[in-house]
């Protein structure tokens, strides 16, 4: 099957920057457009649904948000997360070799096309380690998240918000969602997280829900710093509340910890920063079958 462009007239590029700087959570997406536009391929037979999906979703971006920069987060080769647990993300339903070829092809079209798109990652990091130490050079600046994971939950502030099930939701819409979902307040999540057990991969059950909530109340009343707590500092909260641990939901919290927390310093960032070049970007479209977006190209470059 042809591609066949359907291309959203979004409108003439905005004067007023809507975000300063767009974090993609890259393998999330490619997931998604691996599915999406499946049947996708190009003229000799090639599938090419991520690469269609994630150009399109590049040119839609520039246009709507005129962000000055645009920041694709990978997952880096290794993952450390595995070193804490055997079973991480062992769920996973393993990928063919369109799947991969797809990502090498867009990773080396990003890298060449785009001016103002960047690839980022780090040996043994996960791209929500990246956003974070992304979101943490530029502190300043308003920051769009763009990513289906709630584990990115973390990184909501007043700067930063998220583009999820279609919709943009600043700090106060996402306040809300988890404080319906869980009736806890935002900041408390990834610890709630920890010792509950919610949206992340291979978090294990600590403590039940009504226990998990009463740890996180008490942190609350007792205003304590969240960004100095650790894993054994949660653990002796929890039992000055003379709540039992046995030896497995301690191993539990342990884990947890290591798998949940963000790591946004101590390693190096691999970056290539893309060039600008409209006559080349319309190359690259038309050879996936993109002839629409092709001839709009110098409308973004």
């Amino acid at each position: 099957m042809k591609n066949k462009s359907k291309v959203k007239d979004l409108g003439k590029l905005a004067n007023k920057r809507a975000f300063d700087i767009i974090l993609v959570d890259a393998l999330n997406y490619a997931n998604k457009y691996f599915y999406v536009f499946r049947n996708f391929k190009d003229k000799k037979g090639n599938k090419t649904g991520i690469i269609f999906g994630l150009l399109n979703a590049v040119f839609g971006w520039k246009k709507k948000y005129n962000p000055f920069k645009i920041v694709f987060c990978w997952d880096g080769p290794i993952n450390i997360r595995k070193s804490f647990s055997d079973d991480y993300k062992s769920d996973r339903i393993s990928k063919g070799d369109d799947f991969w070829q797809q990502i090498r092809s867009l990773r080396e079209g990003l890298s060449f096309h785009f001016k103002k798109v960047e690839q980022w990652e780090a040996v043994g990091y996960e791209a929500e380690d990246i956003a974070a130490k992304a979101i943490k050079i530029y502190k300043d600046n308003s920051i769009l998240l763009l990513t289906e994971d709630t584990d990115w939950f973390q990184l909501i502030s007043d700067k930063v918000s998220v583009y999820r099930a279609k919709e943009v939701h600043d700090k106060k819409s996402i306040e809300q969602k988890v404080l319906d979902m869980h009736g806890i307040d935002l900041k408390f999540y990834y610890i709630f997280n920890i010792i509950y057990g919610v949206g992340h991969n291979n978090v294990q059950t600590a403590l039940n829900k009504r226990t998990s909530k009463r740890i996180i109340q008490y942190l609350k009343d007792k205003n304590v710093a969240l960004d100095e707590l650790n894993a054994d500092d949660i653990i002796n909260i929890i039992i000055l509340n003379k709540i039992p641990l046995t030896e497995l939901q301690i191993k539990r919290i342990q884990e947890n910890y290591k798998l949940v927390k963000l790591y946004n310093r101590g390693y190096k960032l691999l970056i290539q920063k893309g060039k600008q070049d409209a006559e080349q970007f319309s190359k690259l479209c038309k050879r996936f079958n993109m002839n629409k977006l092709a001839s709009t190209a110098k409308e973004v470059f």
